[in-house]
């Protein structure tokens, strides 16, 4: 039922809340706007992690929060979703020479464009789930750019009370074959691992 709506929390403790949100729900109908981390860049048709779960997936390679927000308006807003899973943030970290060596969208705007999101979703009655930034095998420098980035995004879903999906600490302890050799993307393996750790969360 594309009308459906997402059901209204009891209120509570706040921090508890942000622990159980995932559970407490109840959602129908679940849409991730994510990166190629969810498009499953570079692999088969249908082996990206939402695909393996039967969510929405409307993940774009290449996209950084500044696009993300461009296509919400359809992706997400119009999606009559219950619940929006955000997956975002390698790109933004990303330092590109022609843009003289600083990251695509700089960490307080990449913070703003959070906390835009949520405000969105919330406008829909729709329920902001982030998920942390996977690690990387690439330059120190990146390592260390995704590393406040991951920052920033428990910064806003502690404050906005939202849930967050740490998958960046479950990859720190996962096997080496989750990830494709450059150093970045998923395997097929990594995309089973993600969606598994996911299901958990909503289980």
């Amino acid at each position: 039922d594309q009308s459906k709506k997402a059901r209204p929390l009891p209120r509570r403790d706040r921090r508890a809340d942000r622990d159980l949100c995932l559970f407490q729900i109840g959602a129908e109908m679940i849409v991730v706007c994510g990166d190629s981390i969810s498009a499953g860049q570079y692999l088969p048709a249908g082996k990206a992690w939402p695909d393996l779960l039967g969510y929405e997936n409307r993940s774009v390679s290449n996209d950084t929060t500044r696009l993300m927000l461009e296509r919400f308006p359809q992706d997400v807003q119009a999606s009559g979703a219950d619940i929006c899973i955000i997956q975002v943030g390698h790109n933004d970290a990303n330092r590109w020479q022609t843009d003289g060596g600083i990251t695509r969208v700089l960490r307080l705007a990449f913070t703003a464009n959070l906390w835009e999101m949520v405000h969105r979703c919330h406008t829909f009655k729709i329920r902001p789930v982030f998920c942390t930034i996977t690690p990387v095998r690439r330059l120190s420098q990146y390592q260390d750019d995704l590393r406040d980035y991951n920052a920033s995004l428990r910064m806003v879903a502690e404050r906005a009370n939202i849930a967050l999906i740490d998958v960046e600490r479950a990859f720190m302890d996962a096997p080496d074959n989750l990830m494709l050799d450059d150093g970045l993307h998923l395997s097929e393996a990594g995309q089973e691992f993600y969606a598994a750790h996911v299901k958990v969360a909503f289980s």
